[in-house]
């Protein structure tokens, strides 16, 4: 082969490389633009904070079961259910109000959730107020969720929890949250925009498709009175 023969292949082929490794490498990005754009998808605001409260029915698939949700942020959220049961956490500490309920059907008397329980509410939380728009997360790259390409972020909660996030590539609202210690997860699904801020209505599990629930009466931003969250001082664990 003639030198100048020889010189057009190699430009050929090195052009060829260039092309494919353009087309193979994502654009680059990192953990501060991804919470951005979610920001930006969720209606959230410049600063996350347009999302303040939230109150809803979560109405479970496989029992019929529904429990009333109130969430203040950061991480305030009450739950009733059973007609009578009483769940509060006020950031700190987690309480029956009332119930559960006993052997004998009665509600049981107030009483603290043992201490070693407490972060599960953080937890709680975590499903429906995005952790990543409350406390530092860790980017993971990018993975496949049900044929998907989603940013994976993982972020440590205050109190020991953590919340695993994959987040669309494209429209950058989170198609998976998990939480691992529980071997928990839900892919959020049916978004709607409620007071400018977009919410899920559905919540199914992966693994078990009939396991889940359906999110009904969604208020965002409503009134909550910071009382709903209040644990009286002198409540004890039960003995």
């Amino acid at each position: 082969m003639k030198p100048s023969c020889m010189f057009a292949v190699i430009l050929c082929v090195s052009a060829i490389g260039i092309s494919l490794s353009g087309c193979t490498h994502e654009e680059s990005i990192d953990l501060d633009t991804i919470v951005s754009r979610s920001a930006e998808a969720m209606g959230y605001g410049n600063d996350f904070q347009d999302l303040k409260t939230l109150r809803f029915q979560s109405r479970s698939i496989s029992s019929d079961r529904v429990m009333e949700w109130e969430i203040s942020r950061p991480s305030f959220v009450r739950k009733d259910w059973d007609q009578g049961v009483q769940l509060v956490f006020d950031g700190e500490r987690a309480a029956f109000l009332a119930g559960p309920r006993g052997e004998d059907g009665k509600l049981k008397e107030a009483h603290l959730v043992p201490e070693e329980d407490w972060h599960h509410f953080e937890m709680d939380v975590a499903l429906y107020v995005l952790a990543y728009f409350e406390y530092p997360g860790v980017y993971d790259g990018v993975e496949e969720f049900e044929g998907k390409s989603a940013h994976r972020i993982s972020v440590d909660l205050p109190m020991g929890g953590l919340a695993v996030y994959l987040v669309d590539v494209e429209s950058y609202l989170p198609v998976s949250i998990s939480l691992p210690a529980w071997e928990y997860e839900i892919a959020p699904g049916d978004w709607a925009e409620f007071n400018g801020v977009m919410m899920f209505q559905s919540a199914r599990s992966p693994s078990h498709p009939d396991h889940g629930a359906q999110l009904e009466s969604i208020e965002v931003n409503a009134p909550i009175d910071q009382s709903r969250f209040a644990i009286p001082e002198t409540i004890a664990a039960l003995e």
